[in-house]
């Protein structure tokens, strides 16, 4: 994890974009499968391919670390709405509930802010407490 000033132009590109598709996808009223799930698609690839969309390993590892939280970040976010969060499937469920687990202690410390604030203000749905509990040692 290296700080803001250090990560390149190009992640932060892709760092925005990510937030732009979550946040876009968020505010849709009426929203239909072919809107929601290429974007579920994109955020769990970048997931699954430890934070590198084309599994290149051409990005390093601190800018990977931080596509990686900002993925889950969105992820949580789309979870938030309830029409939403019945597309995301078990293996995005358990890729997002391994960040938890990240070797970069920013990315599970960050995430479980994100994931501690949705869930006290009952944003996200009961299911994702059983994520807490893989943060334990």
């Amino acid at each position: 994890w290296k700080d803001d000033s250090k990560v390149s132009r190009e992640t932060h590109v892709k760092v925005a974009a990510l937030k732009a598709l979550s946040h876009w996808l968020v505010s849709l009223k009426d929203f239909d499968n072919s809107s929601a799930l290429p974007v579920l698609r994109l955020l769990h690839v970048v997931l699954k391919n430890d934070g590198d969309l084309k599994a290149e390993d051409k990005v390093c590892g601190w800018e990977r670390s931080r596509l990686r939280l900002t993925a889950a970040c969105c992820l949580l976010r789309v979870a938030q709405a309830a029409l939403l969060s019945l597309q995301i499937d078990g293996d995005m469920f358990l890729d997002l509930s391994l960040v938890i687990q990240d070797p970069c202690v920013e990315v599970r410390s960050r995430f479980a802010e994100k994931l501690s604030k949705g869930l006290r203000s009952l944003r996200l749905p009961v299911a994702y407490l059983a994520i807490m509990a893989l943060a334990a040692p």
